[in-house]
């Protein structure tokens, strides 16, 4: 093998390497981002911050990523170029400045001049490795880009199950602008049979979330909102004391449910009942006024 193609082996040696290092940083950091925008949209955070901002996140990993690309490209491929892995054999050996990097620009001109230079060189060289020292150093920068690399893997998969619904907003921007991305906030029905007066309970779930906006509206009034609080995405709504149909509607900022209608039963009369009771005369009781929203219970003949 001549000198000339020691020479061109050991650049492309050396710059494939310098491109895996080029693509493990770039990785590295674009996974480093992808995990910070996870963290930042996570605990339902992504519901209250603007519905744009997964794809934000997105067109800031590829920018970051980007403009390392272009910085480390210059660092570690532009300037591993043929002549730069000349010039550092030319050092690591003590050549003459200029040597090797004289011996490649004259190559494709062939001839005898340049057989003889090109054996000269390579008696000097020797060998062995033509830059051991460049080697190490290449392969560091591979072993060391890769390490870092496999921490920020192993960091952005632990947030996958503490940052779930961030990592979710960021694979599916789309579906978080829409409000589809988590299951739909719905209530259970709501009691029968209440009465001008009562007080209801409601329950309402809503998977994923931590806040629901809740509006109420009797008929005829104007609408009340409230702010619910969720646990394991389940809350309780407290409504009443009721005075007409109530109107009930809750949102996450993006989803919203069907309006929950709470319908009161009519009594069979108009007004207040007043029930006395006028009780037998051999029980020498006074006449009594009963409740008529309870059951009654009287002796016989009374």
């Amino acid at each position: 093998m001549t000198t000339i193609e020691r020479l061109t082996r050991e650049h492309a040696r050396v710059s494939r390497l310098s491109r895996v290092t080029l693509v493990l940083r770039v990785t590295g950091v674009a996974i480093a981002a992808l995990t910070l925008g996870a963290v930042a949209l996570g605990g339902a955070r992504w519901l209250a911050l603007p519905r744009a901002l997964p794809f934000v996140a997105w067109f800031a990993v590829l920018a970051v990523g980007l403009a390392v690309w272009r910085h480390q490209r210059r660092r570690l491929v532009a300037r591993r170029g043929q002549a730069d892995v000349a010039r550092d054999v030319e050092r690591e050996r003590g050549l003459r400045d200029g040597a090797a990097r004289t011996l490649l620009e004259v190559a494709p001109l062939g001839g005898p001049f340049v057989a003889r230079a090109d054996a000269l060189l390579g008696v000097r060289l020797g060998d062995g490795p033509l830059a051991s020292k460049l080697r190490r150093a290449t392969r560091t920068q591979v072993a060391t880009s890769l390490a870092v690399l496999a921490v920020l893997a192993a960091a952005g998969a632990l947030s996958t199950a503490s940052h779930r619904d961030g990592w979710r907003a960021l694979v599916h921007p789309a579906s978080a602008w829409a409000g589809t991305l988590l299951p739909a906030i719905t209530f259970d029905d709501p009691p029968a049979g209440l009465l001008r007066g009562d007080t209801a309970m409601l329950q309402v779930r809503a998977a994923g979330r931590t806040t629901l906006q809740v509006r109420q509206r009797f008929t005829g009034g104007g609408w009340r909102d409230t702010t619910l609080r969720l646990r394991a995405g389940v809350a309780a709504l407290r409504v009443g004391p009721l005075d007409a149909d109530l109107a009930v509607v809750a949102s996450d900022g993006r989803a919203t449910t069907d309006t929950l209608r709470v319908r009161l039963a009519e009594r069979s009369f108009v007004g207040d009942v007043t029930v006395r009771a006028r009780f037998p005369g051999y029980l020498g009781r006074a006449e009594e006024l009963l409740s008529a929203d309870a059951p009654l219970r009287v002796p016989q003949g009374t």
